[in-house]
């Protein structure tokens, strides 16, 4: 098992979650001028660790080979000394292998951790509704697919995104579990992704502070900012060391501060960067490595920093412009040595060309928000109309020129326009 010590962490963890929708195109394009004045205002707030979201490989194209121009984001924010954490969206506990090419696009942009398919997989089960043994047990064999496929890639898997208050209900036998199935290294080898978001947990007018205990009187974790306290000690009570805690989300949003219906918007941002900051200059326990605090861009109710539609830029922006972060060290610790374990060898998943070019077109589609009766008139081929221009996309590093004409896409290699190298396929696929 590796000390803390021999895992990527960043200076200060002081964090951002950054995109909140996984076909966000804010960031993309040739000389973008608002990627190049965010990246600056994050070094001045001393921002080091940016939280992002992909749908397929939206937000991963890197520079086509030899050239200098950076189309997508994640190649960019890590150049410029940002470590990534990549949250690769899909529906919720999947067994089939994410694709191979999809983790080494993440490696080849400089992804540092790599976020479950499987987020807060309590909402499955909707709030308060414990999962039966079967749903740990897919759960568990879900994540250990995940660790060995991010294994293979060269990549740092991290474990399914927690809630603040979901330690008895389903992370510890989750754990346990993977422990069970003989596949100790599985969880030995991953980060541990959480949401300890204070603001997610409020009675009446009473907000807790970030200083508030882990512990609720009964016993349970509840959503305040300690609450990882209380999974570092299971993880070193069954592993017998630590694994890195990730704040994947973290902070309070405006709207989680706002206690009385007469609060003013002032009153709201001024208590929001007040409580924000109290965590950032908090002494952390060693293995939280950092806080990404939720949300950068303002696509996610009113939770935005950055323009925020209610409050406009957040108070907070400048408060972290004005106070340094904390530059967080590691004592030494002894190492924890375990018998090594070799991964299960196989074939490594790849992603079909067309499968590809279907999440770039999806992406550039707003797939999410597209007006669901065109969508049905596409699969049910009654439109003969174009429904995109003329695109540009990516594959296994090479580019190709594609339009989607009703339910068809029609495209060929970029500078390849010849009848011969022009090929066509279904927009969804069949069955």
């Amino acid at each position: 098992m590796k000390q803390l010590s021999e895992w990527p962490r960043p200076r200060s963890g002081r964090g951002l979650h950054v995109t909140t929708k996984a076909n966000t195109s804010i960031y993309w394009g040739e000389n973008n001028k608002v990627r190049d004045e965010h990246i600056a205002l994050w070094h001045s707030m001393g921002v080091d660790t940016l939280k992002m979201l992909t749908y397929g490989d939206s937000q991963l194209q890197t520079t086509p080979m030899g050239g200098h121009t950076k189309y997508y984001p994640t190649q960019a924010f890590v150049e410029a000394g940002f470590m990534v954490i990549m949250r690769l969206y899909r529906e919720p506990i999947a067994l089939d292998p994410p694709p191979h090419d999809l983790l080494l696009r993440c490696r080849d942009a400089g992804v540092t951790y790599v976020e479950s398919f499987t987020n807060e997989p309590e909402l499955e089960w909707r709030m308060g509704n414990f999962p039966t043994a079967d749903t740990i047990d897919r759960l568990a064999r879900s994540h250990i697919i995940f660790a060995d496929s991010c294994a293979r890639a060269g990549v740092l898997p991290c474990t399914p995104a927690i809630q603040g208050d979901r330690l008895p209900g389903w992370f510890a036998p989750f754990c346990r579990r993977i422990v069970e199935l003989g596949r100790r290294d599985a969880l030995e080898g991953s980060a541990v992704a959480g949401h300890w978001r204070p603001g997610d947990f409020k009675r009446g007018d009473k907000l807790f502070p970030p200083d508030s205990p882990g512990l609720e009187p009964d016993g349970n974790p509840g959503f305040v900012f300690r609450s990882y306290e209380v999974w570092d000690k299971f993880i070193r009570d069954l592993l017998g060391g630590p694994l890195p805690l990730l704040g994947t989300e973290a902070g309070y949003e405006p709207n989680e501060v706002k206690v009385k219906e007469d609060d003013s918007n002032e009153t709201v941002a001024a208590r929001h960067a007040s409580l924000n900051t109290q965590i950032d200059m908090m002494t952390w326990q060693e293995a939280l490595f950092c806080q990404c605090y939720w949300t950068w861009l303002p696509d996610w109710s009113e939770s935005g920093w950055w323009e925020n539609h209610r409050y406009g830029t957040m108070p907070i922006v400048k408060t972290f412009q004005q106070i340094p972060p904390v530059i967080r060290t590691l004592p030494v610790e002894p190492p924890i040595i375990v018998p090594p374990v070799v991964i299960p060898p196989i074939e490594p998943p790849t992603v079909s060309r067309e499968d590809s070019i279907r999440l770039q077109i999806k992406d550039f589609l707003h797939w999410e928000t597209f007006p669901w009766l065109t969508k049905e008139a596409m699969r049910r081929d009654l439109l003969r109309t174009d429904i995109t221009p003329e695109i540009h996309v990516f594959h296994s590093g090479k580019e190709y020129v594609v339009r989607v004409f009703g339910g068809t896409v029609l495209g060929c290699p970029d500078g390849q326009y010849t009848e011969s190298e022009t090929f066509q396929f279904p927009f969804f696929k069949e069955g």
